[in-house]
């Protein structure tokens, strides 16, 4: 049974909208308060204006910052977020844990499976 996180704030970085709106809704389904946004500027630039307990950002984002730009600003943050990096390549993998990222999923994912997991995580912190 998956834990309800009880209105922890949970940015979606996402640049394909129909993910995000289908992300962010069963997020919202399952307890969480969800922002979100489509490139990496405006996920730095809420990072730093706003707490948030989890982001989960694609890795591969137009613009002048990448998902692993935005994985590193976030874990270098004073309280960092739970993090988690989301990419249709597995080769990302690795570098979005070195850079802080406490999970990883390939697209397409379960997203019952990937709700149960950051519930879980953020209910062991």
């Amino acid at each position: 049974m998956i834990q309800k996180p009880n209105g922890k704030q949970c940015l979606v970085v996402e640049d394909e909208v129909l993910l995000t709106e289908l992300l962010s809704q069963y997020l919202q389904d399952h307890g969480f308060i969800v922002r979100s946004v489509y490139d990496g500027e405006g996920a730095i630039s809420m990072l730093s204006e706003q707490s948030i307990d989890v982001v989960v950002v694609d890795m591969n984002m137009p613009g002048k910052f990448s998902g692993l730009d935005v994985i590193k600003s976030a874990a270098g943050l004073e309280t960092p977020p739970l993090i988690c990096g989301i990419s249709g390549l597995a080769t990302y993998e690795e570098a979005a844990r070195e850079a802080g990222a406490a999970l990883f999923f390939r697209k397409p994912f379960s997203l019952a499976l990937f709700v149960e997991e950051v519930s879980g995580l953020l209910a062991s912190k």
